[in-house]
């Protein structure tokens, strides 16, 4: 049965390959980011779980290969190594090999425990193709990702292609700024467009989706770890990760989001292993290893890292209520891990600090005052709700330390969820609640705060990606048990699973019409237009002039397309998403720069307008068919303007390229 499972979705995988423009690439991409991270995974895992079966061996190299490969690349890169294919991979590589030696002197052959479990690897597989369908078919036939969000990140992994991580020239003057986002994620966009020689927007499309499968897979084997190899749980938990909350956070443009998600399930996973290793010294390596993989989730995105983090912080309280404590070698593991991922961490992390002023650091912001259930509910189904709270109460009941690692970061992020409301029962002189009519993301009014990357609607949105569906598959597994206590069904014990099975079916196809969609924000005129501009022109001596967002359509909806045009053409423009912001700060003679610019970029004919491009170093100017109609008549009458292409699209317009005489 699990046979004809995968080959079923092997033959969708195909089909869709031939049906849809994106997953024929995506599925290149998925074969070649396995066979670059395996190595790397499967060493590691023959030398911290060699007693192990060999089935079980083989999926945790799978899973934990990305996690470590991307880990080595992305300290690499931080340390200002060229982004060059042969370093990045002969890295890891000869990492795998250096593992593998030490494996072989130490226990003088590579594997004893040769057993192999058909179900042990055929289900994850089964939940890991599963997971990277869902995600490959939202996006099978966009030009671009869904959202704005993504717009920055993919002029950053531009910039990193062609100046490396982090300091790069946004324009043709000179100016250096450093790239300030952290670059683990990034590195494997940019080597695998280096690789492939494809187009850096539909890479990170790609990389986006296997981070998502690879994610549904790191939860299927934490919870098959975690439940003492459970088959149920695990495929229950590695299913309910496709739940209304994580499509969104999918389908909004979030990339780098999903990297760190992974990261820190497969540090859960690591530190499970930690804790119940009886050899202290295995147990210790394996903890170093996971405050490693931990570490990239912060140099991922910070967001996701820092929840769990301040979970970790409170779990040093709460590991006192689990079983089986090891007080000196458990909280050993703990710090251990903690202080790899600081080591790792913080050479990044401190000096971004200071890409902020004490005048920014002071100010006051307005953040949604949400309110718990109100929150959830807007973000998660009653249905994963209701499955989750009971399970985190079996987990409360059973006590395994990851096991209430899990249920204190619901704790926890419950309480920041709603953290607002003690700031206003302490009273503080800054803090002001704003009430407003209706509600916004769970919210019914606003508060005044100075703390910064603290956004309470999004740890109520995907701050419980993890928890939920681990949570939510012990309840169900706990229900199957129940009814097979029921007489009619102590003889066909498969029965309750099948009916638990089409529950969960009708369940996730409710949460696959309900998440969140956000339109792609740029028309095939202006994409095709972009193309064809990174076709015929080279990064080295090309700056666009393009306009400032958002555009301003007649009936008055803003469209956020044009930060799309560094992003797709791969080359350096004036108005780019990232630039001026926490991704790439930049200094105040630059953003006046940029300014000016985008104000001549609507009174091209004032008489100043061709010396400030040259000034600039400006060589082109894209308008686009949104903007066309207003606009054109007035750009085709400059003399210092050359039209050298233009793309018409029906229903959506004309957009023109320009170039600067």
């Amino acid at each position: 049965m699990l046979y004809l499972a995968i080959i079923i979705e092997i033959a969708f995988l195909i089909y869709f390959s031939i049906t849809t423009k994106n997953i024929a690439q995506y599925n290149i991409s998925l074969i070649l980011i396995t066979l670059i991270a395996f190595p790397l995974g499967i060493s590691t895992s023959i030398l911290l779980f060699r007693e192990k079966s060999l089935s079980e061996l083989l999926i945790l190299g799978f899973c934990t290969g990305l996690p470590l490969t991307a880990g080595i690349w992305g300290i690499l890169a931080y340390i200002s190594i060229p982004i060059h294919p042969i370093i990045y991979l002969g890295s890891t590589f000869f990492t795998s090999i250096i593992l593998l030696l030490i494996i072989k002197l130490k226990y003088k052959k590579i594997l004893y425990k040769k057993d192999i479990n058909y179900k042990e690897i055929c289900l994850p597989i089964v939940v890991f193709l599963l997971g990277f369908l869902w995600h490959a078919l939202m996006q099978a036939n966009n030009n671009v990702s869904y959202d704005c969000d993504s717009q920055s990140t993919v002029y950053i992994e531009t910039l990193m292609k062609y100046q490396g991580y982090s300091a790069i020239k946004p324009f043709l003057s000179g100016e250096v700024v450093n790239i300030t986002h952290p670059p683990t994620f990034h590195i494997l966009v940019v080597l695998a467009s280096i690789i492939k020689n494809s187009t850096m927007n539909k890479e990170c499309m790609a990389i986006t989706v296997i981070c998502g499968a690879y994610f549904v897979m790191a939860v299927y084997l934490l919870a098959y770890y975690l439940s003492r190899k459970n088959l149920v749980i695990a495929f229950f938990a590695g299913i309910l990760t496709l739940n209304r909350a994580y499509l969104t956070t999918y389908n909004d443009g979030n990339t780098s989001e999903l990297f760190a998600f992974v990261c820190v399930t497969v540090f859960l996973m690591f530190l499970l292993h930690a804790f119940e290793e009886d050899n202290w010294i295995k147990s210790f390596v394996t903890a170093s290893v996971a405050g490693f993989v931990f570490s990239h989730a912060a140099l991922s995105q910070t967001e996701v890292f820092q929840w769990y983090l301040i979970s970790a912080s409170f779990f040093v309280i709460t590991f006192l209520a689990t079983k089986h404590k090891r007080y000196k070698k458990d909280y050993l593991v703990i710090v251990i891990s903690m202080f790899v991922c600081g080591m790792c961490v913080l050479p990044w992390f401190l000096p971004s600090l200071s890409n902020f002023s004490k005048e920014s650091l002071g100010r006051l912001e307005d953040k949604e005052a949400t309110e718990l259930i109100l929150s959830l509910t807007y973000w998660h189904s009653y249905t994963i709700l209701i499955l989750s709270m009971i399970g985190l109460v079996v987990l409360c009941i059973e006590r395994s330390k990851i096991g209430i690692f899990i249920v204190t970061h619901v704790l926890v992020m419950s309480f920041l969820i709603i953290h607002w409301r003690f700031l206003k029962l302490i009273g503080f002189e800054w803090f002001l609640l704003k009430p407003i009519q209706g509600t916004i993301l769970g919210a019914r009014a606003y508060f005044t705060s100075p703390i910064k990357f603290l956004w309470n609607y999004t740890i109520a949105w995907y701050s419980l990606t993890i928890a939920f569906p681990v949570a939510a598959a012990y309840c169900l597994n706990f229900f199957n048990n129940c009814l097979k206590k029921i007489k009619i069904f102590q003889y066909k014990t498969n029965i309750p699973l099948v009916f638990i099975v089409i529950g969960v079916s009708f369940f996730m196809y409710y949460e696959s019409k309900k998440y969140i969609r956000y339109p792609e924000w740029l028309l095939k005129s202006d994409y095709e237009t972009l193309l064809w501009f990174r076709k015929n022109t080279s990064y080295k001596d090309t700056l666009i002039l393009n306009s400032p967002e958002p555009i301003s359509l007649p009936n008055g909806i803003l469209f956020y397309c044009s930060y799309w045009v560094p992003a797709v053409a791969e080359r350096r423009a004036v108005n780019a998403r990232g630039l001026g912001g926490e991704h790439i700060p930049i200094p105040l003679d630059l953003t006046g720069k940029i300014r000016q610019l985008g104000d001549a970029f609507y009174n091209i004919q004032s008489p100043d307008v061709y010396e400030l491009l040259k000034k600039n170093g400006v060589t082109h100017v894209f308008v686009s068919a949104l903007l066309a109609g207003q606009l054109l008549e007035r750009y085709l009458k400059m003399p210092f303007l050359e039209l050298v292409h233009y793309k018409t699209v029906a229903d959506q317009g004309t957009a023109f390229i320009f170039k600067v005489k």
